[in-house]
């Protein structure tokens, strides 16, 4: 159900998605053309920037109009624990989450072994342990599922969803410098077995709890998918920018936040994409066997 409270205030959950949505339009409109690294030295740069941003108006009315006939229908595969509102524990859960991470990164980076393999190994302990301790001492509660979707639903659904995020992953393996060997079977399954560990758990917390929170308290299928997706990519931007900011070097900050827009966007996408499969299909195998798809990349190219 809708927070009464919260519905009457003057920022509503609409308004808020509003805001989001025109916030994200403008970091993607800066990353991509105003940003010095990127800004247009042409005499006609007024022009430019005008014809830029009618491409990135352009750009969000189709992915909003697709996220729109998405995210519609009524079937509900999933309810959130009747009762409570859920949107504040959950919430919760992944700051508590991201702050403990980021805490075992500065202890991690003051003992001088910080590297992608201890950052992996605390980021896969840090998502399954916190939220299971939240479920288990009833701080968050699981919602209940009301049906199963037809093996041809979710064929339908996962065949074009896993393609294009092989494709993603597939971008993202060749965007790693230098060319790298394949690991041997040995590392490769333990890669594949983190990669889809971490999945699961961060589906299990964006998707399962909080998207499905978030369809209680606004009985709008849209903002659901949209506000927690945006939470999605959020949670990624402190991992992106630890480094520079705990080495205290802000020029390099401003760098790394500047490259990092597109893929904060990129990120929003992605959990556009998990949020209408989940809301479609209802299951929870399926999101994370995407989500592992999209990560495997990463992973193999030697950054997660």
């Amino acid at each position: 159900m809708r927070n009464q409270q919260f519905a009457d205030s003057p920022l509503t959950l609409r308004r808020f998605s509003q805001v989001i949505a025109f916030a994200l339009a403008a970091l993607v409109y800066w990353a991509w053309f105003v940003r010095p690294e990127v800004a247009t030295k042409a005499d006609d740069a007024i022009s430019t920037y005008v014809i830029a941003g009618v491409l990135v108006a352009a750009i969000f009315g189709l992915v909003f109009l697709a996220l729109r006939f998405g995210a519609s229908g009524v079937t509900t595969y999933w309810l959130g624990a009747s009762g409570s509102d859920q949107v504040q524990p959950v919430a919760t859960l992944i700051a508590a989450t991201l702050a403990i991470l980021l805490t075992v990164g500065a202890i991690q980076f003051s003992l001088g072994n910080l590297d992608s393999n201890t950052a992996t190994a605390a980021s896969l302990l840090v998502w399954a342990l916190v939220p299971a301790a939240f479920l288990q001492f009833g701080l968050v509660k699981w919602p209940s599922r009301q049906r199963t979707a037809s093996t041809l639903t979710l064929i339908l659904f996962a065949a074009p969803v896993a393609i294009l995020m092989a494709a993603f992953s597939y971008n993202s393996f060749l965007k790693a410098d230098g060319q790298m060997p394949m690991p041997a079977i040995g590392p490769l399954i333990v890669i594949i077995a983190t990669v889809v560990v971490a999945a699961a758990a961060e589906e299990v917390v964006f998707r399962v709890l909080f998207l499905t929170a978030l369809l209680e308290r606004t009985a709008s299928r849209f903002q659901a998918v949209f506000l927690s997706s945006v939470l999605f990519a959020a949670m990624h931007a402190p991992l992106f920018l630890f480094q520079p900011v705990i080495q205290g070097d802000w020029q390099l900050l401003a760098l790394v936040a500047g490259n990092y827009a597109s893929e904060f966007a990129m990120h929003v996408l992605v959990g556009l994409v998990f949020g209408v499969v989940w809301l479609r299909t209802g299951s929870i195998a399926l999101i994370s066997i995407l989500h592992a798809i999209v990560n495997i990349g990463p992973a193999l190219s030697g950054y997660f």
